[in-house]
């Protein structure tokens, strides 16, 4: 009986060690498979640019994550959504507009891209000058004016820029 006892005892001891979150055994949460994806940051307010350019590119083949597109409500943990979709990507690619720099989610973004040293590609959807916390982060980096580049050739355009 005492070995039995000992045994369930032993178990349930197991099962509650798996069951405490990471925050309490003071690990930090496991880091997001990588994957090939491309986060995607814009401004909602660019969404009939973006949108139909990014559905295009992943008809060719590329990988894109979007929050629109993901799913992603506000009563399923968007935000850690967003952190670890940015983690586990390949790249972000930074959508520049008027809009997008005025934006804190797309500010926000950014920080996280260059936290986890993820490439970020600028890719201009209109005449827009960035701000001087954008422009230190695009600092070296060759930007895609996608709105001079004809409608036909964005999905090819931004497929490139993101080698």
């Amino acid at each position: 009986i005492a070995l039995t006892v000992g045994v369930i005892v032993l178990a349930l001891a197991q099962l509650a060690a798996k069951a405490r979150p990471a925050a309490r055994t003071g690990q930090a949460a496991p880091a997001p498979k990588p994957t090939d994806a491309v986060f995607v940051s814009y401004a909602r307010a660019n969404e009939t640019f973006v949108l139909p350019v990014i559905d295009a590119a992943k008809r060719l083949g590329r990988n894109f994550w979007v929050d629109q597109k993901g799913g992603v409500n506000s009563g399923d943990g968007w935000a850690g959504e967003i952190v670890g979709a940015i983690r586990g990507s390949a790249g972000v690619v930074v959508m520049c507009s008027k809009a997008a720099f005025e934006s804190d989610h797309v500010k926000r973004e950014v920080y996280l891209a260059d936290r986890y040293k993820k490439k970020l590609a600028p890719v201009f959807v209109e005449a827009a000058e960035p701000p001087e916390d954008f422009e230190y982060f695009f600092a070296g980096v060759q930007p895609l004016k996608l709105f001079e580049t004809p409608e036909a050739e964005r999905p090819q355009a931004l497929i490139r820029v993101l080698g």
